[in-house]
């Protein structure tokens, strides 16, 4: 499930984005042929064969580097900006 999103950023910079996708089962998803995106397709994450997240566990997608979130290590680094007005975010499996 899309877990968390920081679409503001953080009071050092609005570009400081992140998303949290969070396993709610009990076993390991791999999200190899999952995508992210958005409504106006800024964002367009493809997930490959590393991409897992385990049990109840979180994947962190920062965007630019791996700043935005201090005290947590990024899965996953994306490129684009979220909108702050009137935007979606779709997660998409491999069906």
């Amino acid at each position: 499930i899309l877990y968390e999103v920081a679409w503001m950023g953080t009071i050092n910079s609005a570009n400081d984005e992140w998303v949290k996708l969070k396993n709610i089962s009990n076993g390991q998803v791999n999200l190899e042929g999952w995508q992210l995106q958005d409504q106006d397709a800024q964002i367009q994450i493809a997930f490959g064969k590393k991409h897992v997240i385990s049990s109840q566990g979180l994947f962190v997608l920062e965007r630019t580097s791996d700043d935005a979130l201090l005290g947590t290590t990024a899965h996953l680094i994306y490129t684009g900006g979220l909108s702050n007005i009137n935007e979606s975010l779709y997660l998409i499996d491999q069906n």
